[in-house]
């Protein structure tokens, strides 16, 4: 039986967050003592290599792979993340709405170069900050994450596949692990 398997019998809830940090949810009535903390201290490794292994065990992972910049027929901006399918080698992409205007400097409000890891900023609310803050955490400054993106190459996402006549659509997105 796992260590996991075990904190499980015990009725304690495990989950893993960024950073590669364990949540408990204690059962109803029962007080967290230093005890109880110094044992799931040890534990902590054991217990994320079996969390990620579990996770990563469901299949329907993918891993991103780069990123690009366009414009779309109304001049508004679209971040395309490329992810490819650890089962089958398959490339997808993500669509997010980014702004590639300019914001400060005698170029304000003409458009950055789009391609390849083009230049972008998001706004707080937006589908792919709430990702971001998800697998990654609080950014810094949304406006500099095109420098950011590699932080996303050692990690798994989870989505729904949306089939379309030239390419293959990944949606509803969220981080694994």
């Amino acid at each position: 039986m796992s260590k996991l398997d075990e904190v499980r019998e015990l009725g304690y809830e495990l989950s893993l967050i960024p950073g590669d940090e364990i949540v408990i949810d204690f059962p109803p009535g029962q007080e967290r003592t230093q005890e109880l903390v110094d044992r799931f201290g040890q534990l902590k490794p054991i217990l994320v290599q079996e969390l990620k292994d579990e996770r990563l065990s469901k299949g329907g992972l993918y891993r991103y792979q780069g990123y690009s910049t366009r414009k779309d027929k109304h001049g508004k901006g679209r971040l395309v993340i490329e992810f490819i399918s650890v089962d089958t080698g398959e490339l997808l992409q993500a669509y997010f709405n980014v702004n590639i205007t300019q914001q400060r400097g005698p170029k304000k409000g003409d458009y950055f170069k789009t391609g390849r890891n083009g230049r972008f900023w998001v706004l707080p609310r937006s589908k792919f900050t709430t990702l971001w803050i998800q697998a990654i955490g609080q950014p810094d400054k949304l406006s500099t994450l095109y420098r950011q993106m590699s932080h996303l190459k050692p990690l798994y996402f989870s989505g729904e596949i949306k089939s379309s006549t030239s390419y293959q659509q990944l949606v509803n997105i969220k981080w694994v692990c």
